[in-house]
């Protein structure tokens, strides 16, 4: 390092994520706790700062803290650890806020805690230093989605490329060196990013550059689970070799550290041929578990478990196996009652040939369903993969959907079956002010509604309520919850059935964002329903009017699921507005309809 810079001592390490990227590893340890070359994934990270002359590190927590908390405090390393606990996620700008008097008037190292990386501090401190910048971020040219450019000063001029991948463009490393009056750019908002923050700046004047260092470095981000197994193989690899790092990345070798007092996850899982990761069911933090084995008669000892990514609601899932028999394991919170329907309605729905996964077992004290297991594919799978298939697929879809509408309609109103409350105004004008409230001004910032605009959606919801083909709906039946296995389609998700309009769900079917079947394929669909009875073509005259409905509820989950940090939901934005003005246009709805066309623009803007 050269003699004349003065190297920043203090560093913040970003360890308070929720880790969805990571699941279903983060699902009983916190990320920055996850084992990698027998040391915990953050331990890379505090080793390379101490490494640099870093002798004050400050990280921050909030899932699953107490764990990280422990190991942190048991550790013995050169520098002191601040903890600072997140009891709400604040963002990697928002958790600034609470270090200000840690940052005080010095520079300070910001990084991710979920990347392992090696590079010299000196030509990012120096570029710093000689642009009297604001930050300096640490791009790799080679590695990652390549979404930054920079201009031909080397300060940051977009980080979201429409040239993405493209010569010139370049990786957000995650480390960055950060001048304390970053303070004088926080929004007023309490969560909010670093990026939204570097943006503010530099259309206030500063200058963030983007700094690529020569030499040998090494970036990888750790943060999904294709990407941490395959550092696992990388890692191993390396210390078979027990190859030093070259010297000129001031990088010294990560020296064990005691045990700290605290549970680590094991490294006792397994990853199968096809990729599933499996751990013993023993070893899974779920006190619930094993008295449904024992109902459903499969040994503890010898059962394993897969952990499945979360849906968007409070509800967990694993995959269970043993001996060569699988089954799904549900577990649901308090967030929504009809959870607590799951068994009774599928035992209805069987009852009424509709085909549904079996109940195996059910503790209804601990919020515990074990269900058939219905498969790993679902329709939206093998459409998108074969799309010549779509058309044969979903006319037997058809079939299923009619025997809900109607043998499960007749079955209920002679039993008296109980449901959630029905489809009405109230529930209709509350889908509209979920996409109102989580797109229209949560996401894009509009407060004042286009005049009209709660005059059309009450049309709706008249048209939708006083329709002549009331029926049991599932309420989401979209490609994702009809589920194959051996060949049979079964439906999942139907918790919220209730009665409302038959036209809710065909749009639910036909209208799917997630597949965006052909129009002239969706009229033959839509006929093959209505040739069914009269009912059957009430609905399919409502068709349109059930897809405003619906289009304008899946653009507020999307809305909402994306406010809360998953962003894979992003994706199906556009897709259901267009729909949403195509179908608000055949209705004669022009506010809506332009409302549509206007949130596409401002999506295809960001």
């Amino acid at each position: 390092m050269s003699a004349n810079l003065n190297m920043p001592r203090k560093a913040i390490v970003l360890a308070a994520g929720l880790g969805v990227r990571l699941r279903p590893f983060t699902l009983m340890s916190p990320k920055a706790l996850m084992p990698l070359g027998g040391q915990p994934l953050i331990e890379h990270t505090l080793h390379q700062l101490e490494a640099w002359g870093v002798t004050e590190i400050a990280v921050n927590l909030h899932w699953l803290a107490p764990p990280l908390s422990d190991y942190l405090r048991a550790r013995r390393g050169a520098a002191r650890i601040h903890l600072s606990r997140e009891p709400q996620i604040l963002g990697t700008a928002g958790a600034l806020r609470p270090l200000r008097d840690f940052v005080g008037s010095e520079p300070v190292w910001i990084v991710n805690a979920d990347i392992v990386w090696r590079v010299a501090p000196t030509p990012l401190v120096r570029a710093w230093q000689r642009a009297g910048a604001l930050a300096a971020l640490w791009l790799v040219p080679d590695r990652g989605p390549r979404t930054v450019e920079t201009d031909a000063s080397g300060a940051i001029a977009t980080y979201r490329s429409e040239r993405r991948g493209a010569a010139g463009t370049a990786t957000f490393s995650g480390l960055q060196l950060v001048a304390p009056r970053i303070y004088d750019y926080l929004p007023d908002a309490l969560e909010c990013s670093l990026i939204e923050v570097y943006e503010r700046a530099a259309a206030a004047g500063e200058r963030v550059l983007g700094v690529t260092v020569p030499g040998r470095t090494r970036w990888d981000d750790a943060g999904t689970v294709e990407a941490y197994l395959r550092l696992r193989r990388v890692t191993r690899r390396e210390r078979k070799r027990a190859t030093a790092p070259p010297s000129d990345c001031s990088v010294a070798t990560v020296a064990p550290q005691p045990a700290a007092r605290t549970r680590q996850l094991d490294e006792d899982f397994r990853v199968d041929r096809d990729g599933h990761v499996w751990f013993p069911a023993q070893a899974w933090p779920d006190a619930a578990l094993a008295p449904v084995l024992v109902e459903m008669g499969w040994p503890l000892e010898s059962t394993e478990v897969e952990p499945l990514p979360a849906r968007g609601s409070d509800r967990s899932f694993l995959r269970l196996r043993h001996d060569g028999r699988t089954a799904m394991y549900v577990r649901y919170g308090t967030e929504r009652d009809e959870n607590a329907r799951y068994a009774a309605h599928a035992r209805f729905l069987r009852d009424a040939g509709v085909p549904v996964p079996r109940v195996l077992a059910e503790l209804a004290e601990a919020r515990a369903i074990v269900m058939e297991d219905a498969g790993r594919e679902c329709v939206r799978d093998l459409v998108l993969r074969d799309p010549a298939c779509a058309e044969h697929l979903y006319l037997r879809v058809i079939d299923m959907v009619v025997r809900l509408h109607r043998s499960a309609t007749a079955m209920a109103a002679l039993r008296g079956y109980q449901m959630a409350a029905p489809f009405g105004r109230d529930l209709y004008l509350w889908e509209r002010d979920l996409f109102l409230n989580h797109i229209v001004r949560g996401r894009h910032g509009i407060r004042r509604m286009p005049v009209g605009l709660p005059q059309e959606y009450a049309k709706v919801a008249q048209r939708l309520t006083h329709t002549h083909s009331v029926a049991i709906v599932h309420r989401d039946l979209q490609s994702s919850n009809l589920m194959l296995r051996h060949g049979r389609i079964k439906m999942i998700d139907f918790q919220g059935m209730r009665y409302g309009a038959a036209a809710y769900d065909l749009a639910s079917l036909l209208c799917d964002p997630y597949v965006r079947l052909p129009a002239p394929l969706r009229g033959r669909l839509l006929a093959a329903y209505a040739a069914r009875d009269e009912v059957c073509a009430a609905a399919a005259r409502d068709f349109a009017w059930g897809a405003v409905q619906r289009m304008t509820q899946a653009l507020g989950a999307y809305g909402r699921l994306t406010g809360l940090g998953l962003k894979g939901w992003e994706q199906h934005i556009i897709p259901a507005a267009e729909t949403l003005s195509q179908m608000a246009s055949l209705c004669g709805l022009p506010v809506i309809a332009e409302l549509a066309r206007a949130t596409v623009e401002r999506e295809r803007a960001r």
